[in-house]
C-alpha cells in the first residue's frame, strides 16, 4: 500500500533545527516512515513552497493527505504577510477536502 501526502511548506526550521534534522520535507518524510505500524505501507511526500513561491497542489494530485508546517511568518514579516499567506490557504484546503 502506498500513501500520498502533500506538505505545504509554510517555513523553514531555525538554523539549528534544519542543521542537525533537515529542512520539513526531510523531516516529515522522515516521521512518516519511522511512525508506519506496518513495513507495507510506502508513503511518497511532496513538498510545496506556499510563502516563497505559492506552490500548491493540484486538484488532480489526488493525495490522501495535506500537511502543514509550522510557521514563523509573523515574527519575521509581520502580521500583514501572516494574514495573506492564511488566506490564500484557507482558499485552496477546502478545494483539496472537497
Amino acid at each position: 500500500m502506498v500513501l500520498s501526502f502533500a506538505v505545504l511548506l509554510c517555513d523553514t526550521p531555525n538554523p539549528a533545527v534544519l542543521a542537525e534534522y533537515g529542512d520539513y520535507l526531510a523531516i516529515f518524510k522522515r516521521f512518516l516512515k519511522s511512525s508506519s505500524p506496518d513495513s507495507s505501507i510506502e508513503y511518497t511526500v511532496d513538498g510545496f513552497d506556499v510563502v516563497n513561491k505559492q506552490e500548491y497542489p493540484s486538484l488532480e494530485d489526488n493525495y490522501d493527505g495535506i500537511l502543514l508546517t509550522g510557521s514563523g511568518v509573523f515574527i519575521r514579516r509581520g502580521p500583514a504577510h501572516k494574514s495573506l499567506t492564511s488566506i490564500q490557504l484557507h482558499q485552496h484546503i477546502p478545494i483539496y477536502l472537497g
